[in-house]
């Protein structure tokens, strides 16, 4: 992949708020596109999955409000609607010319 990406490729990958620093020293291009909820809206979300118990939900929503490193280029969507509102945000922020 990374091959790919100096040669102008572009790639969407999941990474988490303590990899973002590294990224940004090995690729020059990277646009971080941060898709976050309200506390209130992630709570209700997870608890709804049934996966984490309490504890663990409050550790998620605690980890969530940490901010992003400095000096990163972010397009920040929220996503406390539905699903399609953020996908279609998500495209026109990834392909601005075919919106």
């Amino acid at each position: 992949m990374r091959r790919d990406i100096e040669a102008g490729a572009d790639r969407i990958v999941n990474l988490s708020r303590g990899a973002l620093e590294e990224a940004a020293k090995i690729f020059a291009r990277l646009v971080v596109l941060h898709i976050t909820a309200s506390p209130e809206t992630l709570a209700q979300r997870l608890k709804h999955r049934g996966r984490e118990d309490t504890g663990d939900i409050a550790k998620r929503l605690a980890s969530a409000q940490k901010p992003l490193p400095a000096g990163l280029s972010v397009i920040e969507i929220v996503n406390d609607g539905p699903l399609e509102a953020a996908v279609a945000k998500a495209r026109a922020a990834l392909q601005p010319d075919r919106v």
